[in-house]
């Protein structure tokens, strides 16, 4: 699996190199206040990093619930196996 990784990394850097020299080509980015001059594929790979932090921070609240709820189902299941081992420990009353 980690050199399936590695090769969709690889792949994804390469193309990624082959954006940026495509290109190389200056855009102006206005800002209402602000005019920025910069080559497209720089504006890419920002546009692509504000993306990724925005869609992290976006499953943070769902990522931190089920961590509670893990921690919540670990904190029944060790319950209920102390109590399976305390049922087991009594001795088996026979009737008759």
């Amino acid at each position: 699996m980690r050199i399936l990784m590695a090769v969709v990394a690889l792949l994804v850097v390469i193309a990624g190199l082959v954006l940026a020299v495509l290109n190389a080509g200056p855009v102006a980015i206005d800002l209402y206040l602000v005019t920025w001059n910069a080559p497209l594929a720089l504006v890419l790979v920002v546009v692509f990093a504000l993306g990724v932090v925005v869609g992290l921070l976006a499953a943070l609240p769902g990522r931190w619930r089920v961590r509670r709820e893990l921690a919540r189902e670990r904190r029944r299941a060790a319950l209920h196996e102390r109590e399976v081992r305390n049922l087991r420990a009594l001795p088996i009353k026979e009737e008759g």
